[in-house]
């Protein structure tokens, strides 16, 4: 009996492949730019300068002083009157109670 038959046969295939190194060229035209800017705006704001001297003292300096700087000075004046007057009672006080026991003051 005939049986029909299928052979095959194979052999390994070789490929040869050359390579290149690849190769590019640009070639461009200078870029144009083109910059817009709008004109800047400046405000400035300017109060005029106010200039205030205290002449105070000098008017003190001149005795032309306030009312209340007056009186300030009055009653440090008449507290200072009061405290020296205070101080030579009581001096003369003590010299008399030195003099009633029989003490000097050169002792």
């Amino acid at each position: 009996m005939n049986i029909p038959q299928i052979r095959m046969e194979s052999t390994f295939a070789k490929i040869g492949i050359e390579t290149s190194r690849g190769e590019l060229q640009i070639e461009q035209r200078h870029a144009d730019v083109n910059i817009e800017q709008p004109k800047a705006e400046m405000m400035v704001d300017r109060r005029p300068p106010r200039l205030t001297i205290d002449q105070t003292r000098a008017w003190e300096d001149v005795n032309l002083k306030s009312v209340r700087r007056m009186i300030e000075d009055a009653a440090q004046m008449g507290y200072h009157e009061v405290m020296n007057t205070i101080a030579s009672k009581s001096q003369e006080g003590d010299e008399l109670m030195m003099i009633e026991y029989g003490f000097t003051a050169n002792k």
